[in-house]
C-alpha cells in the first residue's frame, strides 16, 4: 500500500466517524430504535484521522474523549478572548480603564516605589506610582519603567558633575592669569590685603561674604582696594612701618612714646590678619627697646 488514504477511504472514515456520506433519511434511527449515544463516535478514528504533526503534539496526550476534545477547545478559545482584548487606540476612555483594572495591581503601593515616607525622593517616587498606576502599566512594567529613569537620572548627574569640576578648574585658571596680569608678582599679598580691608571695614551681616565673592568680583575689588590704599593713605598718613617721625627725629622717651601710640592706631596693628601687621610689630618692639635704653 502506498500508506495514503484514497477518496474512497476517506468518505468511509466519515461516514464511520460522523455519518458523513449518507442521507438524512439513512442518519434516522428506524422507528422504535433509539438515537446512538455520544459514546458510540470511534474517538480512536478520529484522533488517528488527525495529521501525525498534530497527533504528535503533547496536549494531544491529555485527550481521552470527545469531551476532552471540546473542553480542550473552549480553553482555546477563551485564552485567544483573553489576549485579544488590547482596545484600540481610539477606543472610548472607558474601554482602556476597563482593560488597566484587568492589567495594573490594586493600588499604587503594590509598585513598592517608596520604601520610607522620609526618603529623600519619597515624594518623587510617589508621584512616579500615581503616573504607573493612570497608564495602566503591571508591577514589572512599571518597575522596570522607574530603573530605566533611575539610570538615566544617574548618568546626567554624572556628567552635570562633571562639567563643573571642570568650570570650576577653568575659573581657577582664569582667576590667577587676571590677577597675575593685574598685580605681578605681588598678586597674593594684593589679594590678602583687599580680603583683610573687607574683613575688616565691611558690616557685621556682610562678615564672611568675602569668600563667597565670584572671582571676577575679587579682581575688582582688590584692584580698588589697592589702587585707594596706594593712591590716598599714602598721602594722607606717614607709612605704619616708619611711625610717626623719623628714626634721628626719635631724640626722647616722648618722642619714641608718640611714635608707637601713632603705630598703635594704624589699621596694620588694630588688625591682626593685616599683611602688614608683623612688620609694625617688629617697629614697635624696636621703639620699646629704644624707649627703655634711653635715659
Amino acid at each position: 500500500m502506498s500508506g495514503q488514504t484514497t477518496e474512497q477511504e476517506t468518505e468511509q472514515l466519515g461516514s464511520d466517524i460522523f455519518g458523513v456520506g449518507t442521507s438524512p433519511e439513512e442518519q434516522k434511527p428506524a422507528e422504535g430504535q433509539t438515537p446512538p449515544a455520544a459514546s458510540t463516535i470511534d474517538f480512536g478514528a478520529l484522533v488517528s484521522a488527525a495529521p501525525e504533526e498534530i497527533r504528535n503534539k503533547p496536549y494531544m496526550q491529555n485527550i481521552k474523549s470527545t469531551e476532552d476534545l471540546f473542553k480542550a477547545f473552549d480553553g482555546a478559545q477563551t485564552l485567544l478572548g483573553k489576549k485579544n482584548n488590547l482596545p484600540a487606540v481610539d477606543a472610548p476612555a472607558e474601554e482602556w480603564e476597563t482593560y488597566f483594572k484587568r492589567i495594573r495591581p490594586e493600588n499604587e503601593a503594590a509598585y513598592g516605589f517608596v520604601v520610607k515616607d522620609d526618603a529623600p525622593d519619597a515624594s518623587f517616587r510617589k508621584a512616579m506610582a500615581q503616573v504607573c498606576f493612570k497608564a495602566g502599566l503591571p508591577v514589572k512594567q512599571a518597575k522596570m519603567v522607574a530603573e530605566g529613569f533611575d539610570a538615566v537620572v544617574a548618568k546626567l548627574y554624572e556628567e552635570d558633575e562633571a562639567a563643573k569640576t571642570l568650570k570650576i578648574a577653568e575659573q581657577k585658571q582664569q582667576f590667577q592669569t587676571k590677577v597675575t596680569s593685574l598685580f605681578g608678582a605681588d598678586r597674593d599679598k594684593v589679594l590678602a590685603q583687599s580680603a583683610a580691608l573687607f574683613n575688616e571695614f565691611a558690616p557685621k551681616e556682610f562678615a564672611g561674604i568675602y569668600e563667597k565673592l565670584d572671582a571676577d568680583a575679587k579682581v575688582a575689588l582688590a584692584a580698588v582696594l589697592h589702587g585707594i590704599q596706594t593712591k590716598h593713605i599714602s598721602e594722607d598718613r606717614p607709612s605704619a612701618v616708619q611711625g610717626s617721625a623719623p628714626q634721628n627725629v626719635l631724640q626722647t622717651k616722648e618722642d619714641v612714646m608718640n611714635a608707637m601710640v601713632a603705630l598703635k592706631k594704624t589699621a596694620e596693628w588694630t588688625n591682626q590678619m593685616h599683611p602688614g601687621h608683623r612688620e609694625v610689630e617688629a617697629k614697635i618692639k624696636e621703639l620699646e627697646t629704644k624707649y627703655f635704653n634711653l635715659k
